[in-house]
């Protein structure tokens, strides 16, 4: 429904949608935990917008940071804890796999222990 919302509301706003029919598949190909390469991290939505210890922005807004190019919080990512630097490795790997050009991740600061 939230989606529903947003897309209408881009419609209304630039005459298209935040994303295409076709991006989205794309996202739902890359977030398949048998994707290669594989990935162990596993996270729910309220992990997707809290702010991880050592964050400046919510989970959500690192992995936006991260398409855009941008500096991101050096944090460990859902249940698992995986750490963001293997998480955006990967997740370039599988961008690249969909055709998707990412830069490589770069952190603002190393994580704090």
């Amino acid at each position: 429904l939230l989606a529903e919302e947003i897309q209408g509301r881009c419609r209304e706003i630039t005459g298209r949608g935040l994303v295409s029919g076709e991006e989205i598949l794309d996202l739902i190909h890359f977030a398949a935990k048998t994707n290669t390469p594989p990935c162990r991290l596993s996270s729910s939505h309220r992990r997707f917008i809290q702010f991880e210890r050592g964050a400046k922005v919510p989970t959500l807004q690192n992995h936006w940071l991260f398409l855009q190019g941008e500096a991101l919080c050096d944090i460990d990512l859902g249940y698992s804890r995986f750490p963001a630097r293997e998480f955006y490795d990967i997740a370039r790997q599988r961008l690249q796999l969909a055709g998707r050009k990412v830069a490589p991740p770069r952190f603002v600061q190393p994580k704090q222990s």
